[in-house]
């Protein structure tokens, strides 16, 4: 809670009035960190940066499928078509930031699995599609899963963290997967 109260010319408090405030993480909770009886996703891969670059998170699954920017979601093609994501169930990208150097002051892109990925080895890569007339990016890969901290309460805890540096000279266009940062297993 946040207590405001106004102070006249002679220092005289007038009525105390009470705000309730919440404070969200710059990771996807499902407002978890406002009220921790909301369950989070079960998992949420974290790629933030400190540049303004065009940077995209990557992610072969277990399956081999590749999720970006352009294939934000892990759900399979329907007769070969586009693939529909079930939030319940699919990982899903939640932007693509800084496309096209359109710079959104966000620096970060999330995967997020509302319920449990499925089993197998996952590897992360950052892909420097455009250093959008920076030198460098520094950026940092986490992975945070849900846990139980009571009956009926929940937190998201980092459970992996990595760091990296890419050059202006390493941006693709989306020509390569880019820099293997970590992997991470689900089983």
């Amino acid at each position: 809670p946040l207590l405001l109260a106004a102070i006249d010319a002679n220092g005289n408090a007038g009525e105390e009035t009470r705000l309730d405030t919440c404070i969200t993480r710059p990771i996807p909770d499902n407002l978890n960190a406002c009220d921790p009886t909301i369950a989070p996703p079960f998992a949420v891969l974290s790629l933030a940066w400190d540049a303004d670059v065009d940077l995209d998170l990557v992610v072969v699954a277990p399956d081999g499928r590749v999720i970006d920017a352009k294939h934000p979601t892990t759900a399979e093609g329907v007769d070969g078509g586009a693939p529909t994501p079930n939030p319940a169930k699919d990982g899903v990208l939640d932007r693509d930031s800084n496309a096209g150097c359109v710079i959104d002051a966000t620096r970060r892109e999330d995967l997020v699995w509302q319920s449990r990925p499925g089993d197998g080895d996952y590897l992360v890569y950052a892909s420097l599609f455009s250093a959008c007339g920076q030198q460098a990016v520094r950026f940092t890969a986490t992975l945070s899963l849900a846990e139980a901290t009571g009956a009926d309460t929940w937190t998201l805890t980092e459970k992996l963290r990595a760091n990296g540096e890419l050059l202006a000279g390493d941006a693709s266009g989306g020509a390569t997967r880019g820099l293997y940062v970590t992997h991470f297993s689900i089983h």
